[in-house]
């Protein structure tokens, strides 16, 4: 496959470009060179045109299922610039498959995960994928249960986030679903004396019955093997691959072409498109 060949494939507007995924995903050695040099362009801030991102959503997505390692450093610079600009590259995704995405390329970038997700600059939904991805380390086992405690454990020590810090339900997720009964009275010292904020505006009532819930939902399933892959498939805790049931997933939430002025409404504004179209995905 040529270049301007996989970037046809998947920049038609509208279309669920299925076979020419498949194409790239069976012709490896033509489409990596190709995405990775446009993802080195995105993350570099150097022109790439409509088309060409359509495609590296696919082609993120590709890299991801065929394990490009060398795919997560440009990626994690990708996702850290400012959220018009991630929104246009990932569309709705950066909160369904990108963080599944950056599990098919974390091993060995647990710390690197950790990290970013407190970073205060980048925009909390990129920060929660990336704390995802860490606990996904956790649980795949590349990082012991033990340092996991003392890494969550380290927010609430030094200079911990702002109590209106949304890292605090992540935090708390985390904690959740990696069934650490060692902190459960540590969240409660931390909601009681206001170092996250609660109610209407902060961790109200019914977050931390959903807290309490999904801790027990989490214990509850590592005491069955079947149980487990269940629960981990519930949660979304599973490296991207390459079935057609997770590109079509990715499909629905890709970002899509700008239509011409001409075509535009308020009631039909190119970003929501993805949730009005018909169900015919098929090319």
């Amino acid at each position: 496959m040529k270049r301007h060949e996989i970037i046809d494939a998947l920049s038609r507007p509208g279309n669920f470009p299925w076979e020419g995924i498949s194409r790239c995903l069976n012709h490896p050695d033509d489409c990596i060179p190709v995405f990775l040099l446009l993802l080195e362009r995105e993350a570099r801030d150097l022109p790439i045109d409509p088309r060409e991102r359509l495609s590296l959503f696919y082609g993120i997505h590709i890299l991801a299922a065929l394990g490009v390692g060398e795919t997560f450093d440009p990626l994690a610079q990708a996702l850290r610039k400012p959220a018009q600009k991630v929104a246009a590259l990932t569309g709705d995704a950066i909160g369904e498959t990108i963080p599944q995405v950056l599990m098919a390329l974390s091993s060995g970038h647990a710390d690197t995960c950790f990290q970013l997700a407190l970073d205060p600059d980048t925009d909390w939904i990129i920060r929660n994928a990336y704390l995802r991805c860490w606990t996904f380390e956790v649980l795949e086992g590349r990082v012991s249960t033990l340092t996991a405690s003392q890494k969550l454990s380290s927010l609430i020590s030094g200079t911990p986030p702002d109590p209106t810090d949304y890292i605090w339900h992540g935090w708390l997720t985390a904690i959740a679903d990696l069934g650490l009964e060692d902190l459960m009275p540590v969240v409660n010292r931390a909601l009681d004396n206001g170092m996250i904020r609660t109610g209407a505006t902060g961790v109200n009532e019914g977050d931390y019955q959903d807290f309490l819930h999904a801790h027990m939902e989490a214990c509850r399933a590592r005491k069955s093997v079947g149980d487990w892959l269940d629960w981990q498939k519930q949660n979304n805790y599973l490296a991207f691959g390459a079935a057609r049931e997770d590109f079509k997933r990715a499909f629905l939430f890709a970002p899509h072409l700008p239509l011409p002025l001409s075509q535009e409404t308020e009631d039909n504004p190119h970003v929501l498109r993805a949730a009005e179209e018909s169900d015919d995905y098929e090319n």
